[in-house]
Formats: C-alpha cells, structure tokens, sequence
C-alpha cells in the first residue's frame, strides 16, 4: 500500500519521472505474516455461532500508519427452510467485529453488522432472493433475479469513511449481469 500526499510542486517537479521518485523516495520494502482462523459451531434449532480472528500477528510494522493490527470478531446466525410456494428460506446474521478495541472506534455502531436476507422464489427456471441489513450504521439492500441462464443482481451499501457511524458516508451502487449455464 501506498500513502503519501503529494504536493502540485512535488508533481509538477517529477513530472518526467514520477514512477521513479514513487519507488525511490516514497516506496518502503517490507515484509509481514499474518494468519487468519474462524470456526463456525452449529446450535440446535437452526442456530450457529462463529468466532473469527484476522490478521494475527497484524501486518505491517506496529506503529506505521500503514499498520493493520489483529482483530476478533463474534457472530450469531439463525437459518430456517419453508415448504411454502413463495418463500423457501430465511437467514438471519449478527456479526460484532473487533471486540478486542485494537481500532479504538468510540462507535459502538461501526462495529455492529447485520442482515436479513430471504429467498422468496427458487425452481428451475426462476430465483428470486431479497437481502436487506446494516453495515457501519448504515442500510444495504440486495436483490437477486434468476431467470433460466440469465441473473441480474443489484446492491446498494455505504462504506463509512468517518470515525463514527453517519460522519463521512459513501454510498455504493452495483448491478452485475450474468450469463452462464
């Protein structure tokens, strides 16, 4: 990763040679090891709980703002099947990410992730599912539309780029179209 603010006279200065200046003056080598470990254990009655741990060991040198410490993360989920004709499924989650404080986010809502998300039509020929949750403190919504070979999905969620939950939010758009057999 790169980060470093680069002045208009520091570009316009290496104007001829800004990939060298990157490398040469701004790039730093490094090396890190990092691993990653979750387990999943199934409840009676439809219901799971996972425990998951990222980047132990972290990445990067402590102290560096490049740095990406360790993280520990907690979730619950409830999964239920229907033999009804138009709804097949429903599953529900409810993650809480870095319960260890290694960001020190004051945001209790930064932390909490959580969704809904059911499948309403599912043959041969047609699927039809519906996603809607909270992500940062902010809604994301999904739909998923099968028709025989063709699948169009669209998603909207926001990505928050502030401190606390509703600072600094950017929203995010995606529609995929899929052809496939």
């Amino acid at each position: 990763s790169l980060n470093k603010d680069f002045t208009i006279g520091t570009l316009i200065q290496h104007k001829d040679d800004i990939d060298s200046y990157v490398v040469d003056e701004v790039a730093k080598d490094g090396t890190s090891l990092a691993f990653d470990f979750g387990v999943i254990y199934k409840l009676k009655n439809n219901y799971q709980i996972g425990f998951s741990g990222l980047n132990i060991g972290g990445v990067g040198q402590d102290g560096e703002p490049t740095y990406i410490p360790s993280t520990y993360n907690l979730g619950v989920g409830y999964t239920k099947k229907f033999k009804y004709k138009l709804l097949k499924d429903i599953q529900v989650g409810l993650d809480y990410t870095d319960i260890t404080d290694e960001y020190t986010t004051p945001d209790f809502m930064k932390k909490v992730k959580t969704g809904v998300d059911a499948t309403i039509i599912d043959n041969k020929f047609l699927t039809f599912k519906s996603g809607f949750g909270f992500y940062q403190g902010s809604y994301t919504a999904g739909l998923d539309l099968r028709i025989t070979i063709f699948e169009l999905s669209f998603t909207t969620y926001a990505e928050e780029l502030g401190a606390y939950s509703g600072q600094d939010k950017d929203r995010r758009y995606l529609l995929n179209l899929t052809i496939g057999w």
